[in-house]
């Protein structure tokens, strides 16, 4: 099993009452960016399946967001409001098969 762990940390500003899905896209189009996501249309809103060319595995991990430290969303990234100064983690999560 392998890990890799990647740490950026990089500000993106976008308007007021963006969504966290706006930033995201933001960034990905910012010039030089060298971020980029995937994801698809459930009946729950967007989901994301793929951060820098790391794609999930369908039933075996999926992308975990994160207020930083440590607060799960509580709502998916086109229902999530970013503020001034808040952070977010992706991190891609097992999923706990019995």
């Amino acid at each position: 099993m392998t890990s890799t762990t990647q740490q950026d940390n990089v500000t993106v500003a976008v308007p007021l009452n963006h969504t966290l899905l706006q930033a995201m896209q933001a960034f990905q189009a910012q010039p030089n960016s060298c971020f980029s996501f995937e994801t698809i249309q459930t009946s729950l809103g967007p989901l994301v399946i793929s951060m820098n060319g790391i794609t999930r595995v369908e039933n075996s991990n999926f992308w975990f967001i994160l207020l930083a430290p440590d607060r799960p969303l509580q709502q998916g990234v086109a229902e999530t409001f970013p503020k001034n100064g808040e952070r977010y983690i992706f991190r891609l999560t097992a999923l706990n098969n019995p």
